[in-house]
């Protein structure tokens, strides 16, 4: 049986108000109280299986023009997604199931490049919406992590970060997910 030690703290504050401000003055007490947690094996299964993580990738403001290339490594470019055309401009759809997936971007001009985090698009047989949560615990860019924390996004609930990418450079993208907390027990 697994024990799992629930750290309590009880913090006393202190306010004192001057010009409007109010500072906090913490003092802690700290008490560690074991638990015992029954294994569901149900519950770790769910966990370990995949989850569907989508990146957008596309240039902004939104462009007819290629502004960059994604690869899924440094010699095959992936194929530019079709549905963006319709819209009026191009960019990538990355979706993969698993927890990491890497790519690069290499642009072709100076351009702001949204990377759009969400999970996959689906729908229901009424046409609905699905909310696939999934939880992105990191993205770096060029080793340099980009996420301030675990972000929990589905397809209409997006993550957007913007990329300042400069012509010539190469940016390595690693993505990092799992399955949302709420749906993985």
């Amino acid at each position: 049986m697994k024990k799992i030690y629930l750290l309590t703290i009880v913090i006393v504050l202190t306010v004192l108000t001057m010009g409007g401000w109010i500072i906090l003055n913490p003092s802690m007490v700290q008490q560690l109280i074991p638990l015992e947690i029954i294994p569901n094996s149900d519950s770790e299964k769910a966990i370990a299986e995949p989850a569907t993580a989508r990146i957008d990738v596309m240039a902004s403001p939104y462009s007819t023009e290629q502004q960059f290339v994604v690869y899924a490594n440094d010699t095959k470019p992936l194929e530019e997604a079709s549905w963006m055309t319709k819209y009026n401009f191009r960019g990538y759809t990355i979706q993969k199931d698993g927890n990491d997936n890497m790519f690069i971007i290499k642009p072709n001009n100076d351009v702001n490049i949204d990377l759009v985090l969400r999970g996959k698009w689906e729908q229901d047989v009424d046409k609905n919406m699905v909310e696939r949560w999934v939880d992105f615990t990191s993205i770096t860019v060029n080793g340099v992590e980009i996420l301030p924390q675990t972000i929990s996004v589905w397809y209409n609930k997006p993550f957007k970060y913007i990329l300042h990418a400069k012509a010539g450079e190469i940016y390595d993208i690693v993505a990092k997910w799992q399955k949302h907390k709420e749906f993985a027990e």
